[in-house]
């Protein structure tokens, strides 16, 4: 890949992994103070980069950022859909 491109995507790539993992880290924080899980609380930072002692590794290294830009994008997508019909 092209240095330049990398370079330029670098900026995107991070805010929508900021996006999903906040959205992640609220929805998580709801499903636990409302007991409906009983799931080991994740730190916030956990929530953006995955946990600090992974369980599998592969999983734990590329899925959490994935699941986040996924999550993020489908959320901007919504929003820009709702924003589109008004």
């Amino acid at each position: 890949m092209d240095p330049w491109v990398e370079l330029a995507s670098r900026p995107f790539r991070w805010f929508i992994n900021a996006i999903g993992g906040t959205l992640r880290y609220f929805y998580g924080t709801l499903i636990r103070a409302l007991r409906l899980t009983k799931r080991r609380p994740y730190s916030y930072h956990e929530y953006l980069n995955g946990p600090t002692i992974p369980e599998e590794k592969l999983f734990d290294r590329d899925a959490h950022r994935f699941n986040n830009g996924m999550i993020a994008l489908l959320c901007m997508g919504l929003l820009f859909t709702i924003l589109k019909a008004c």
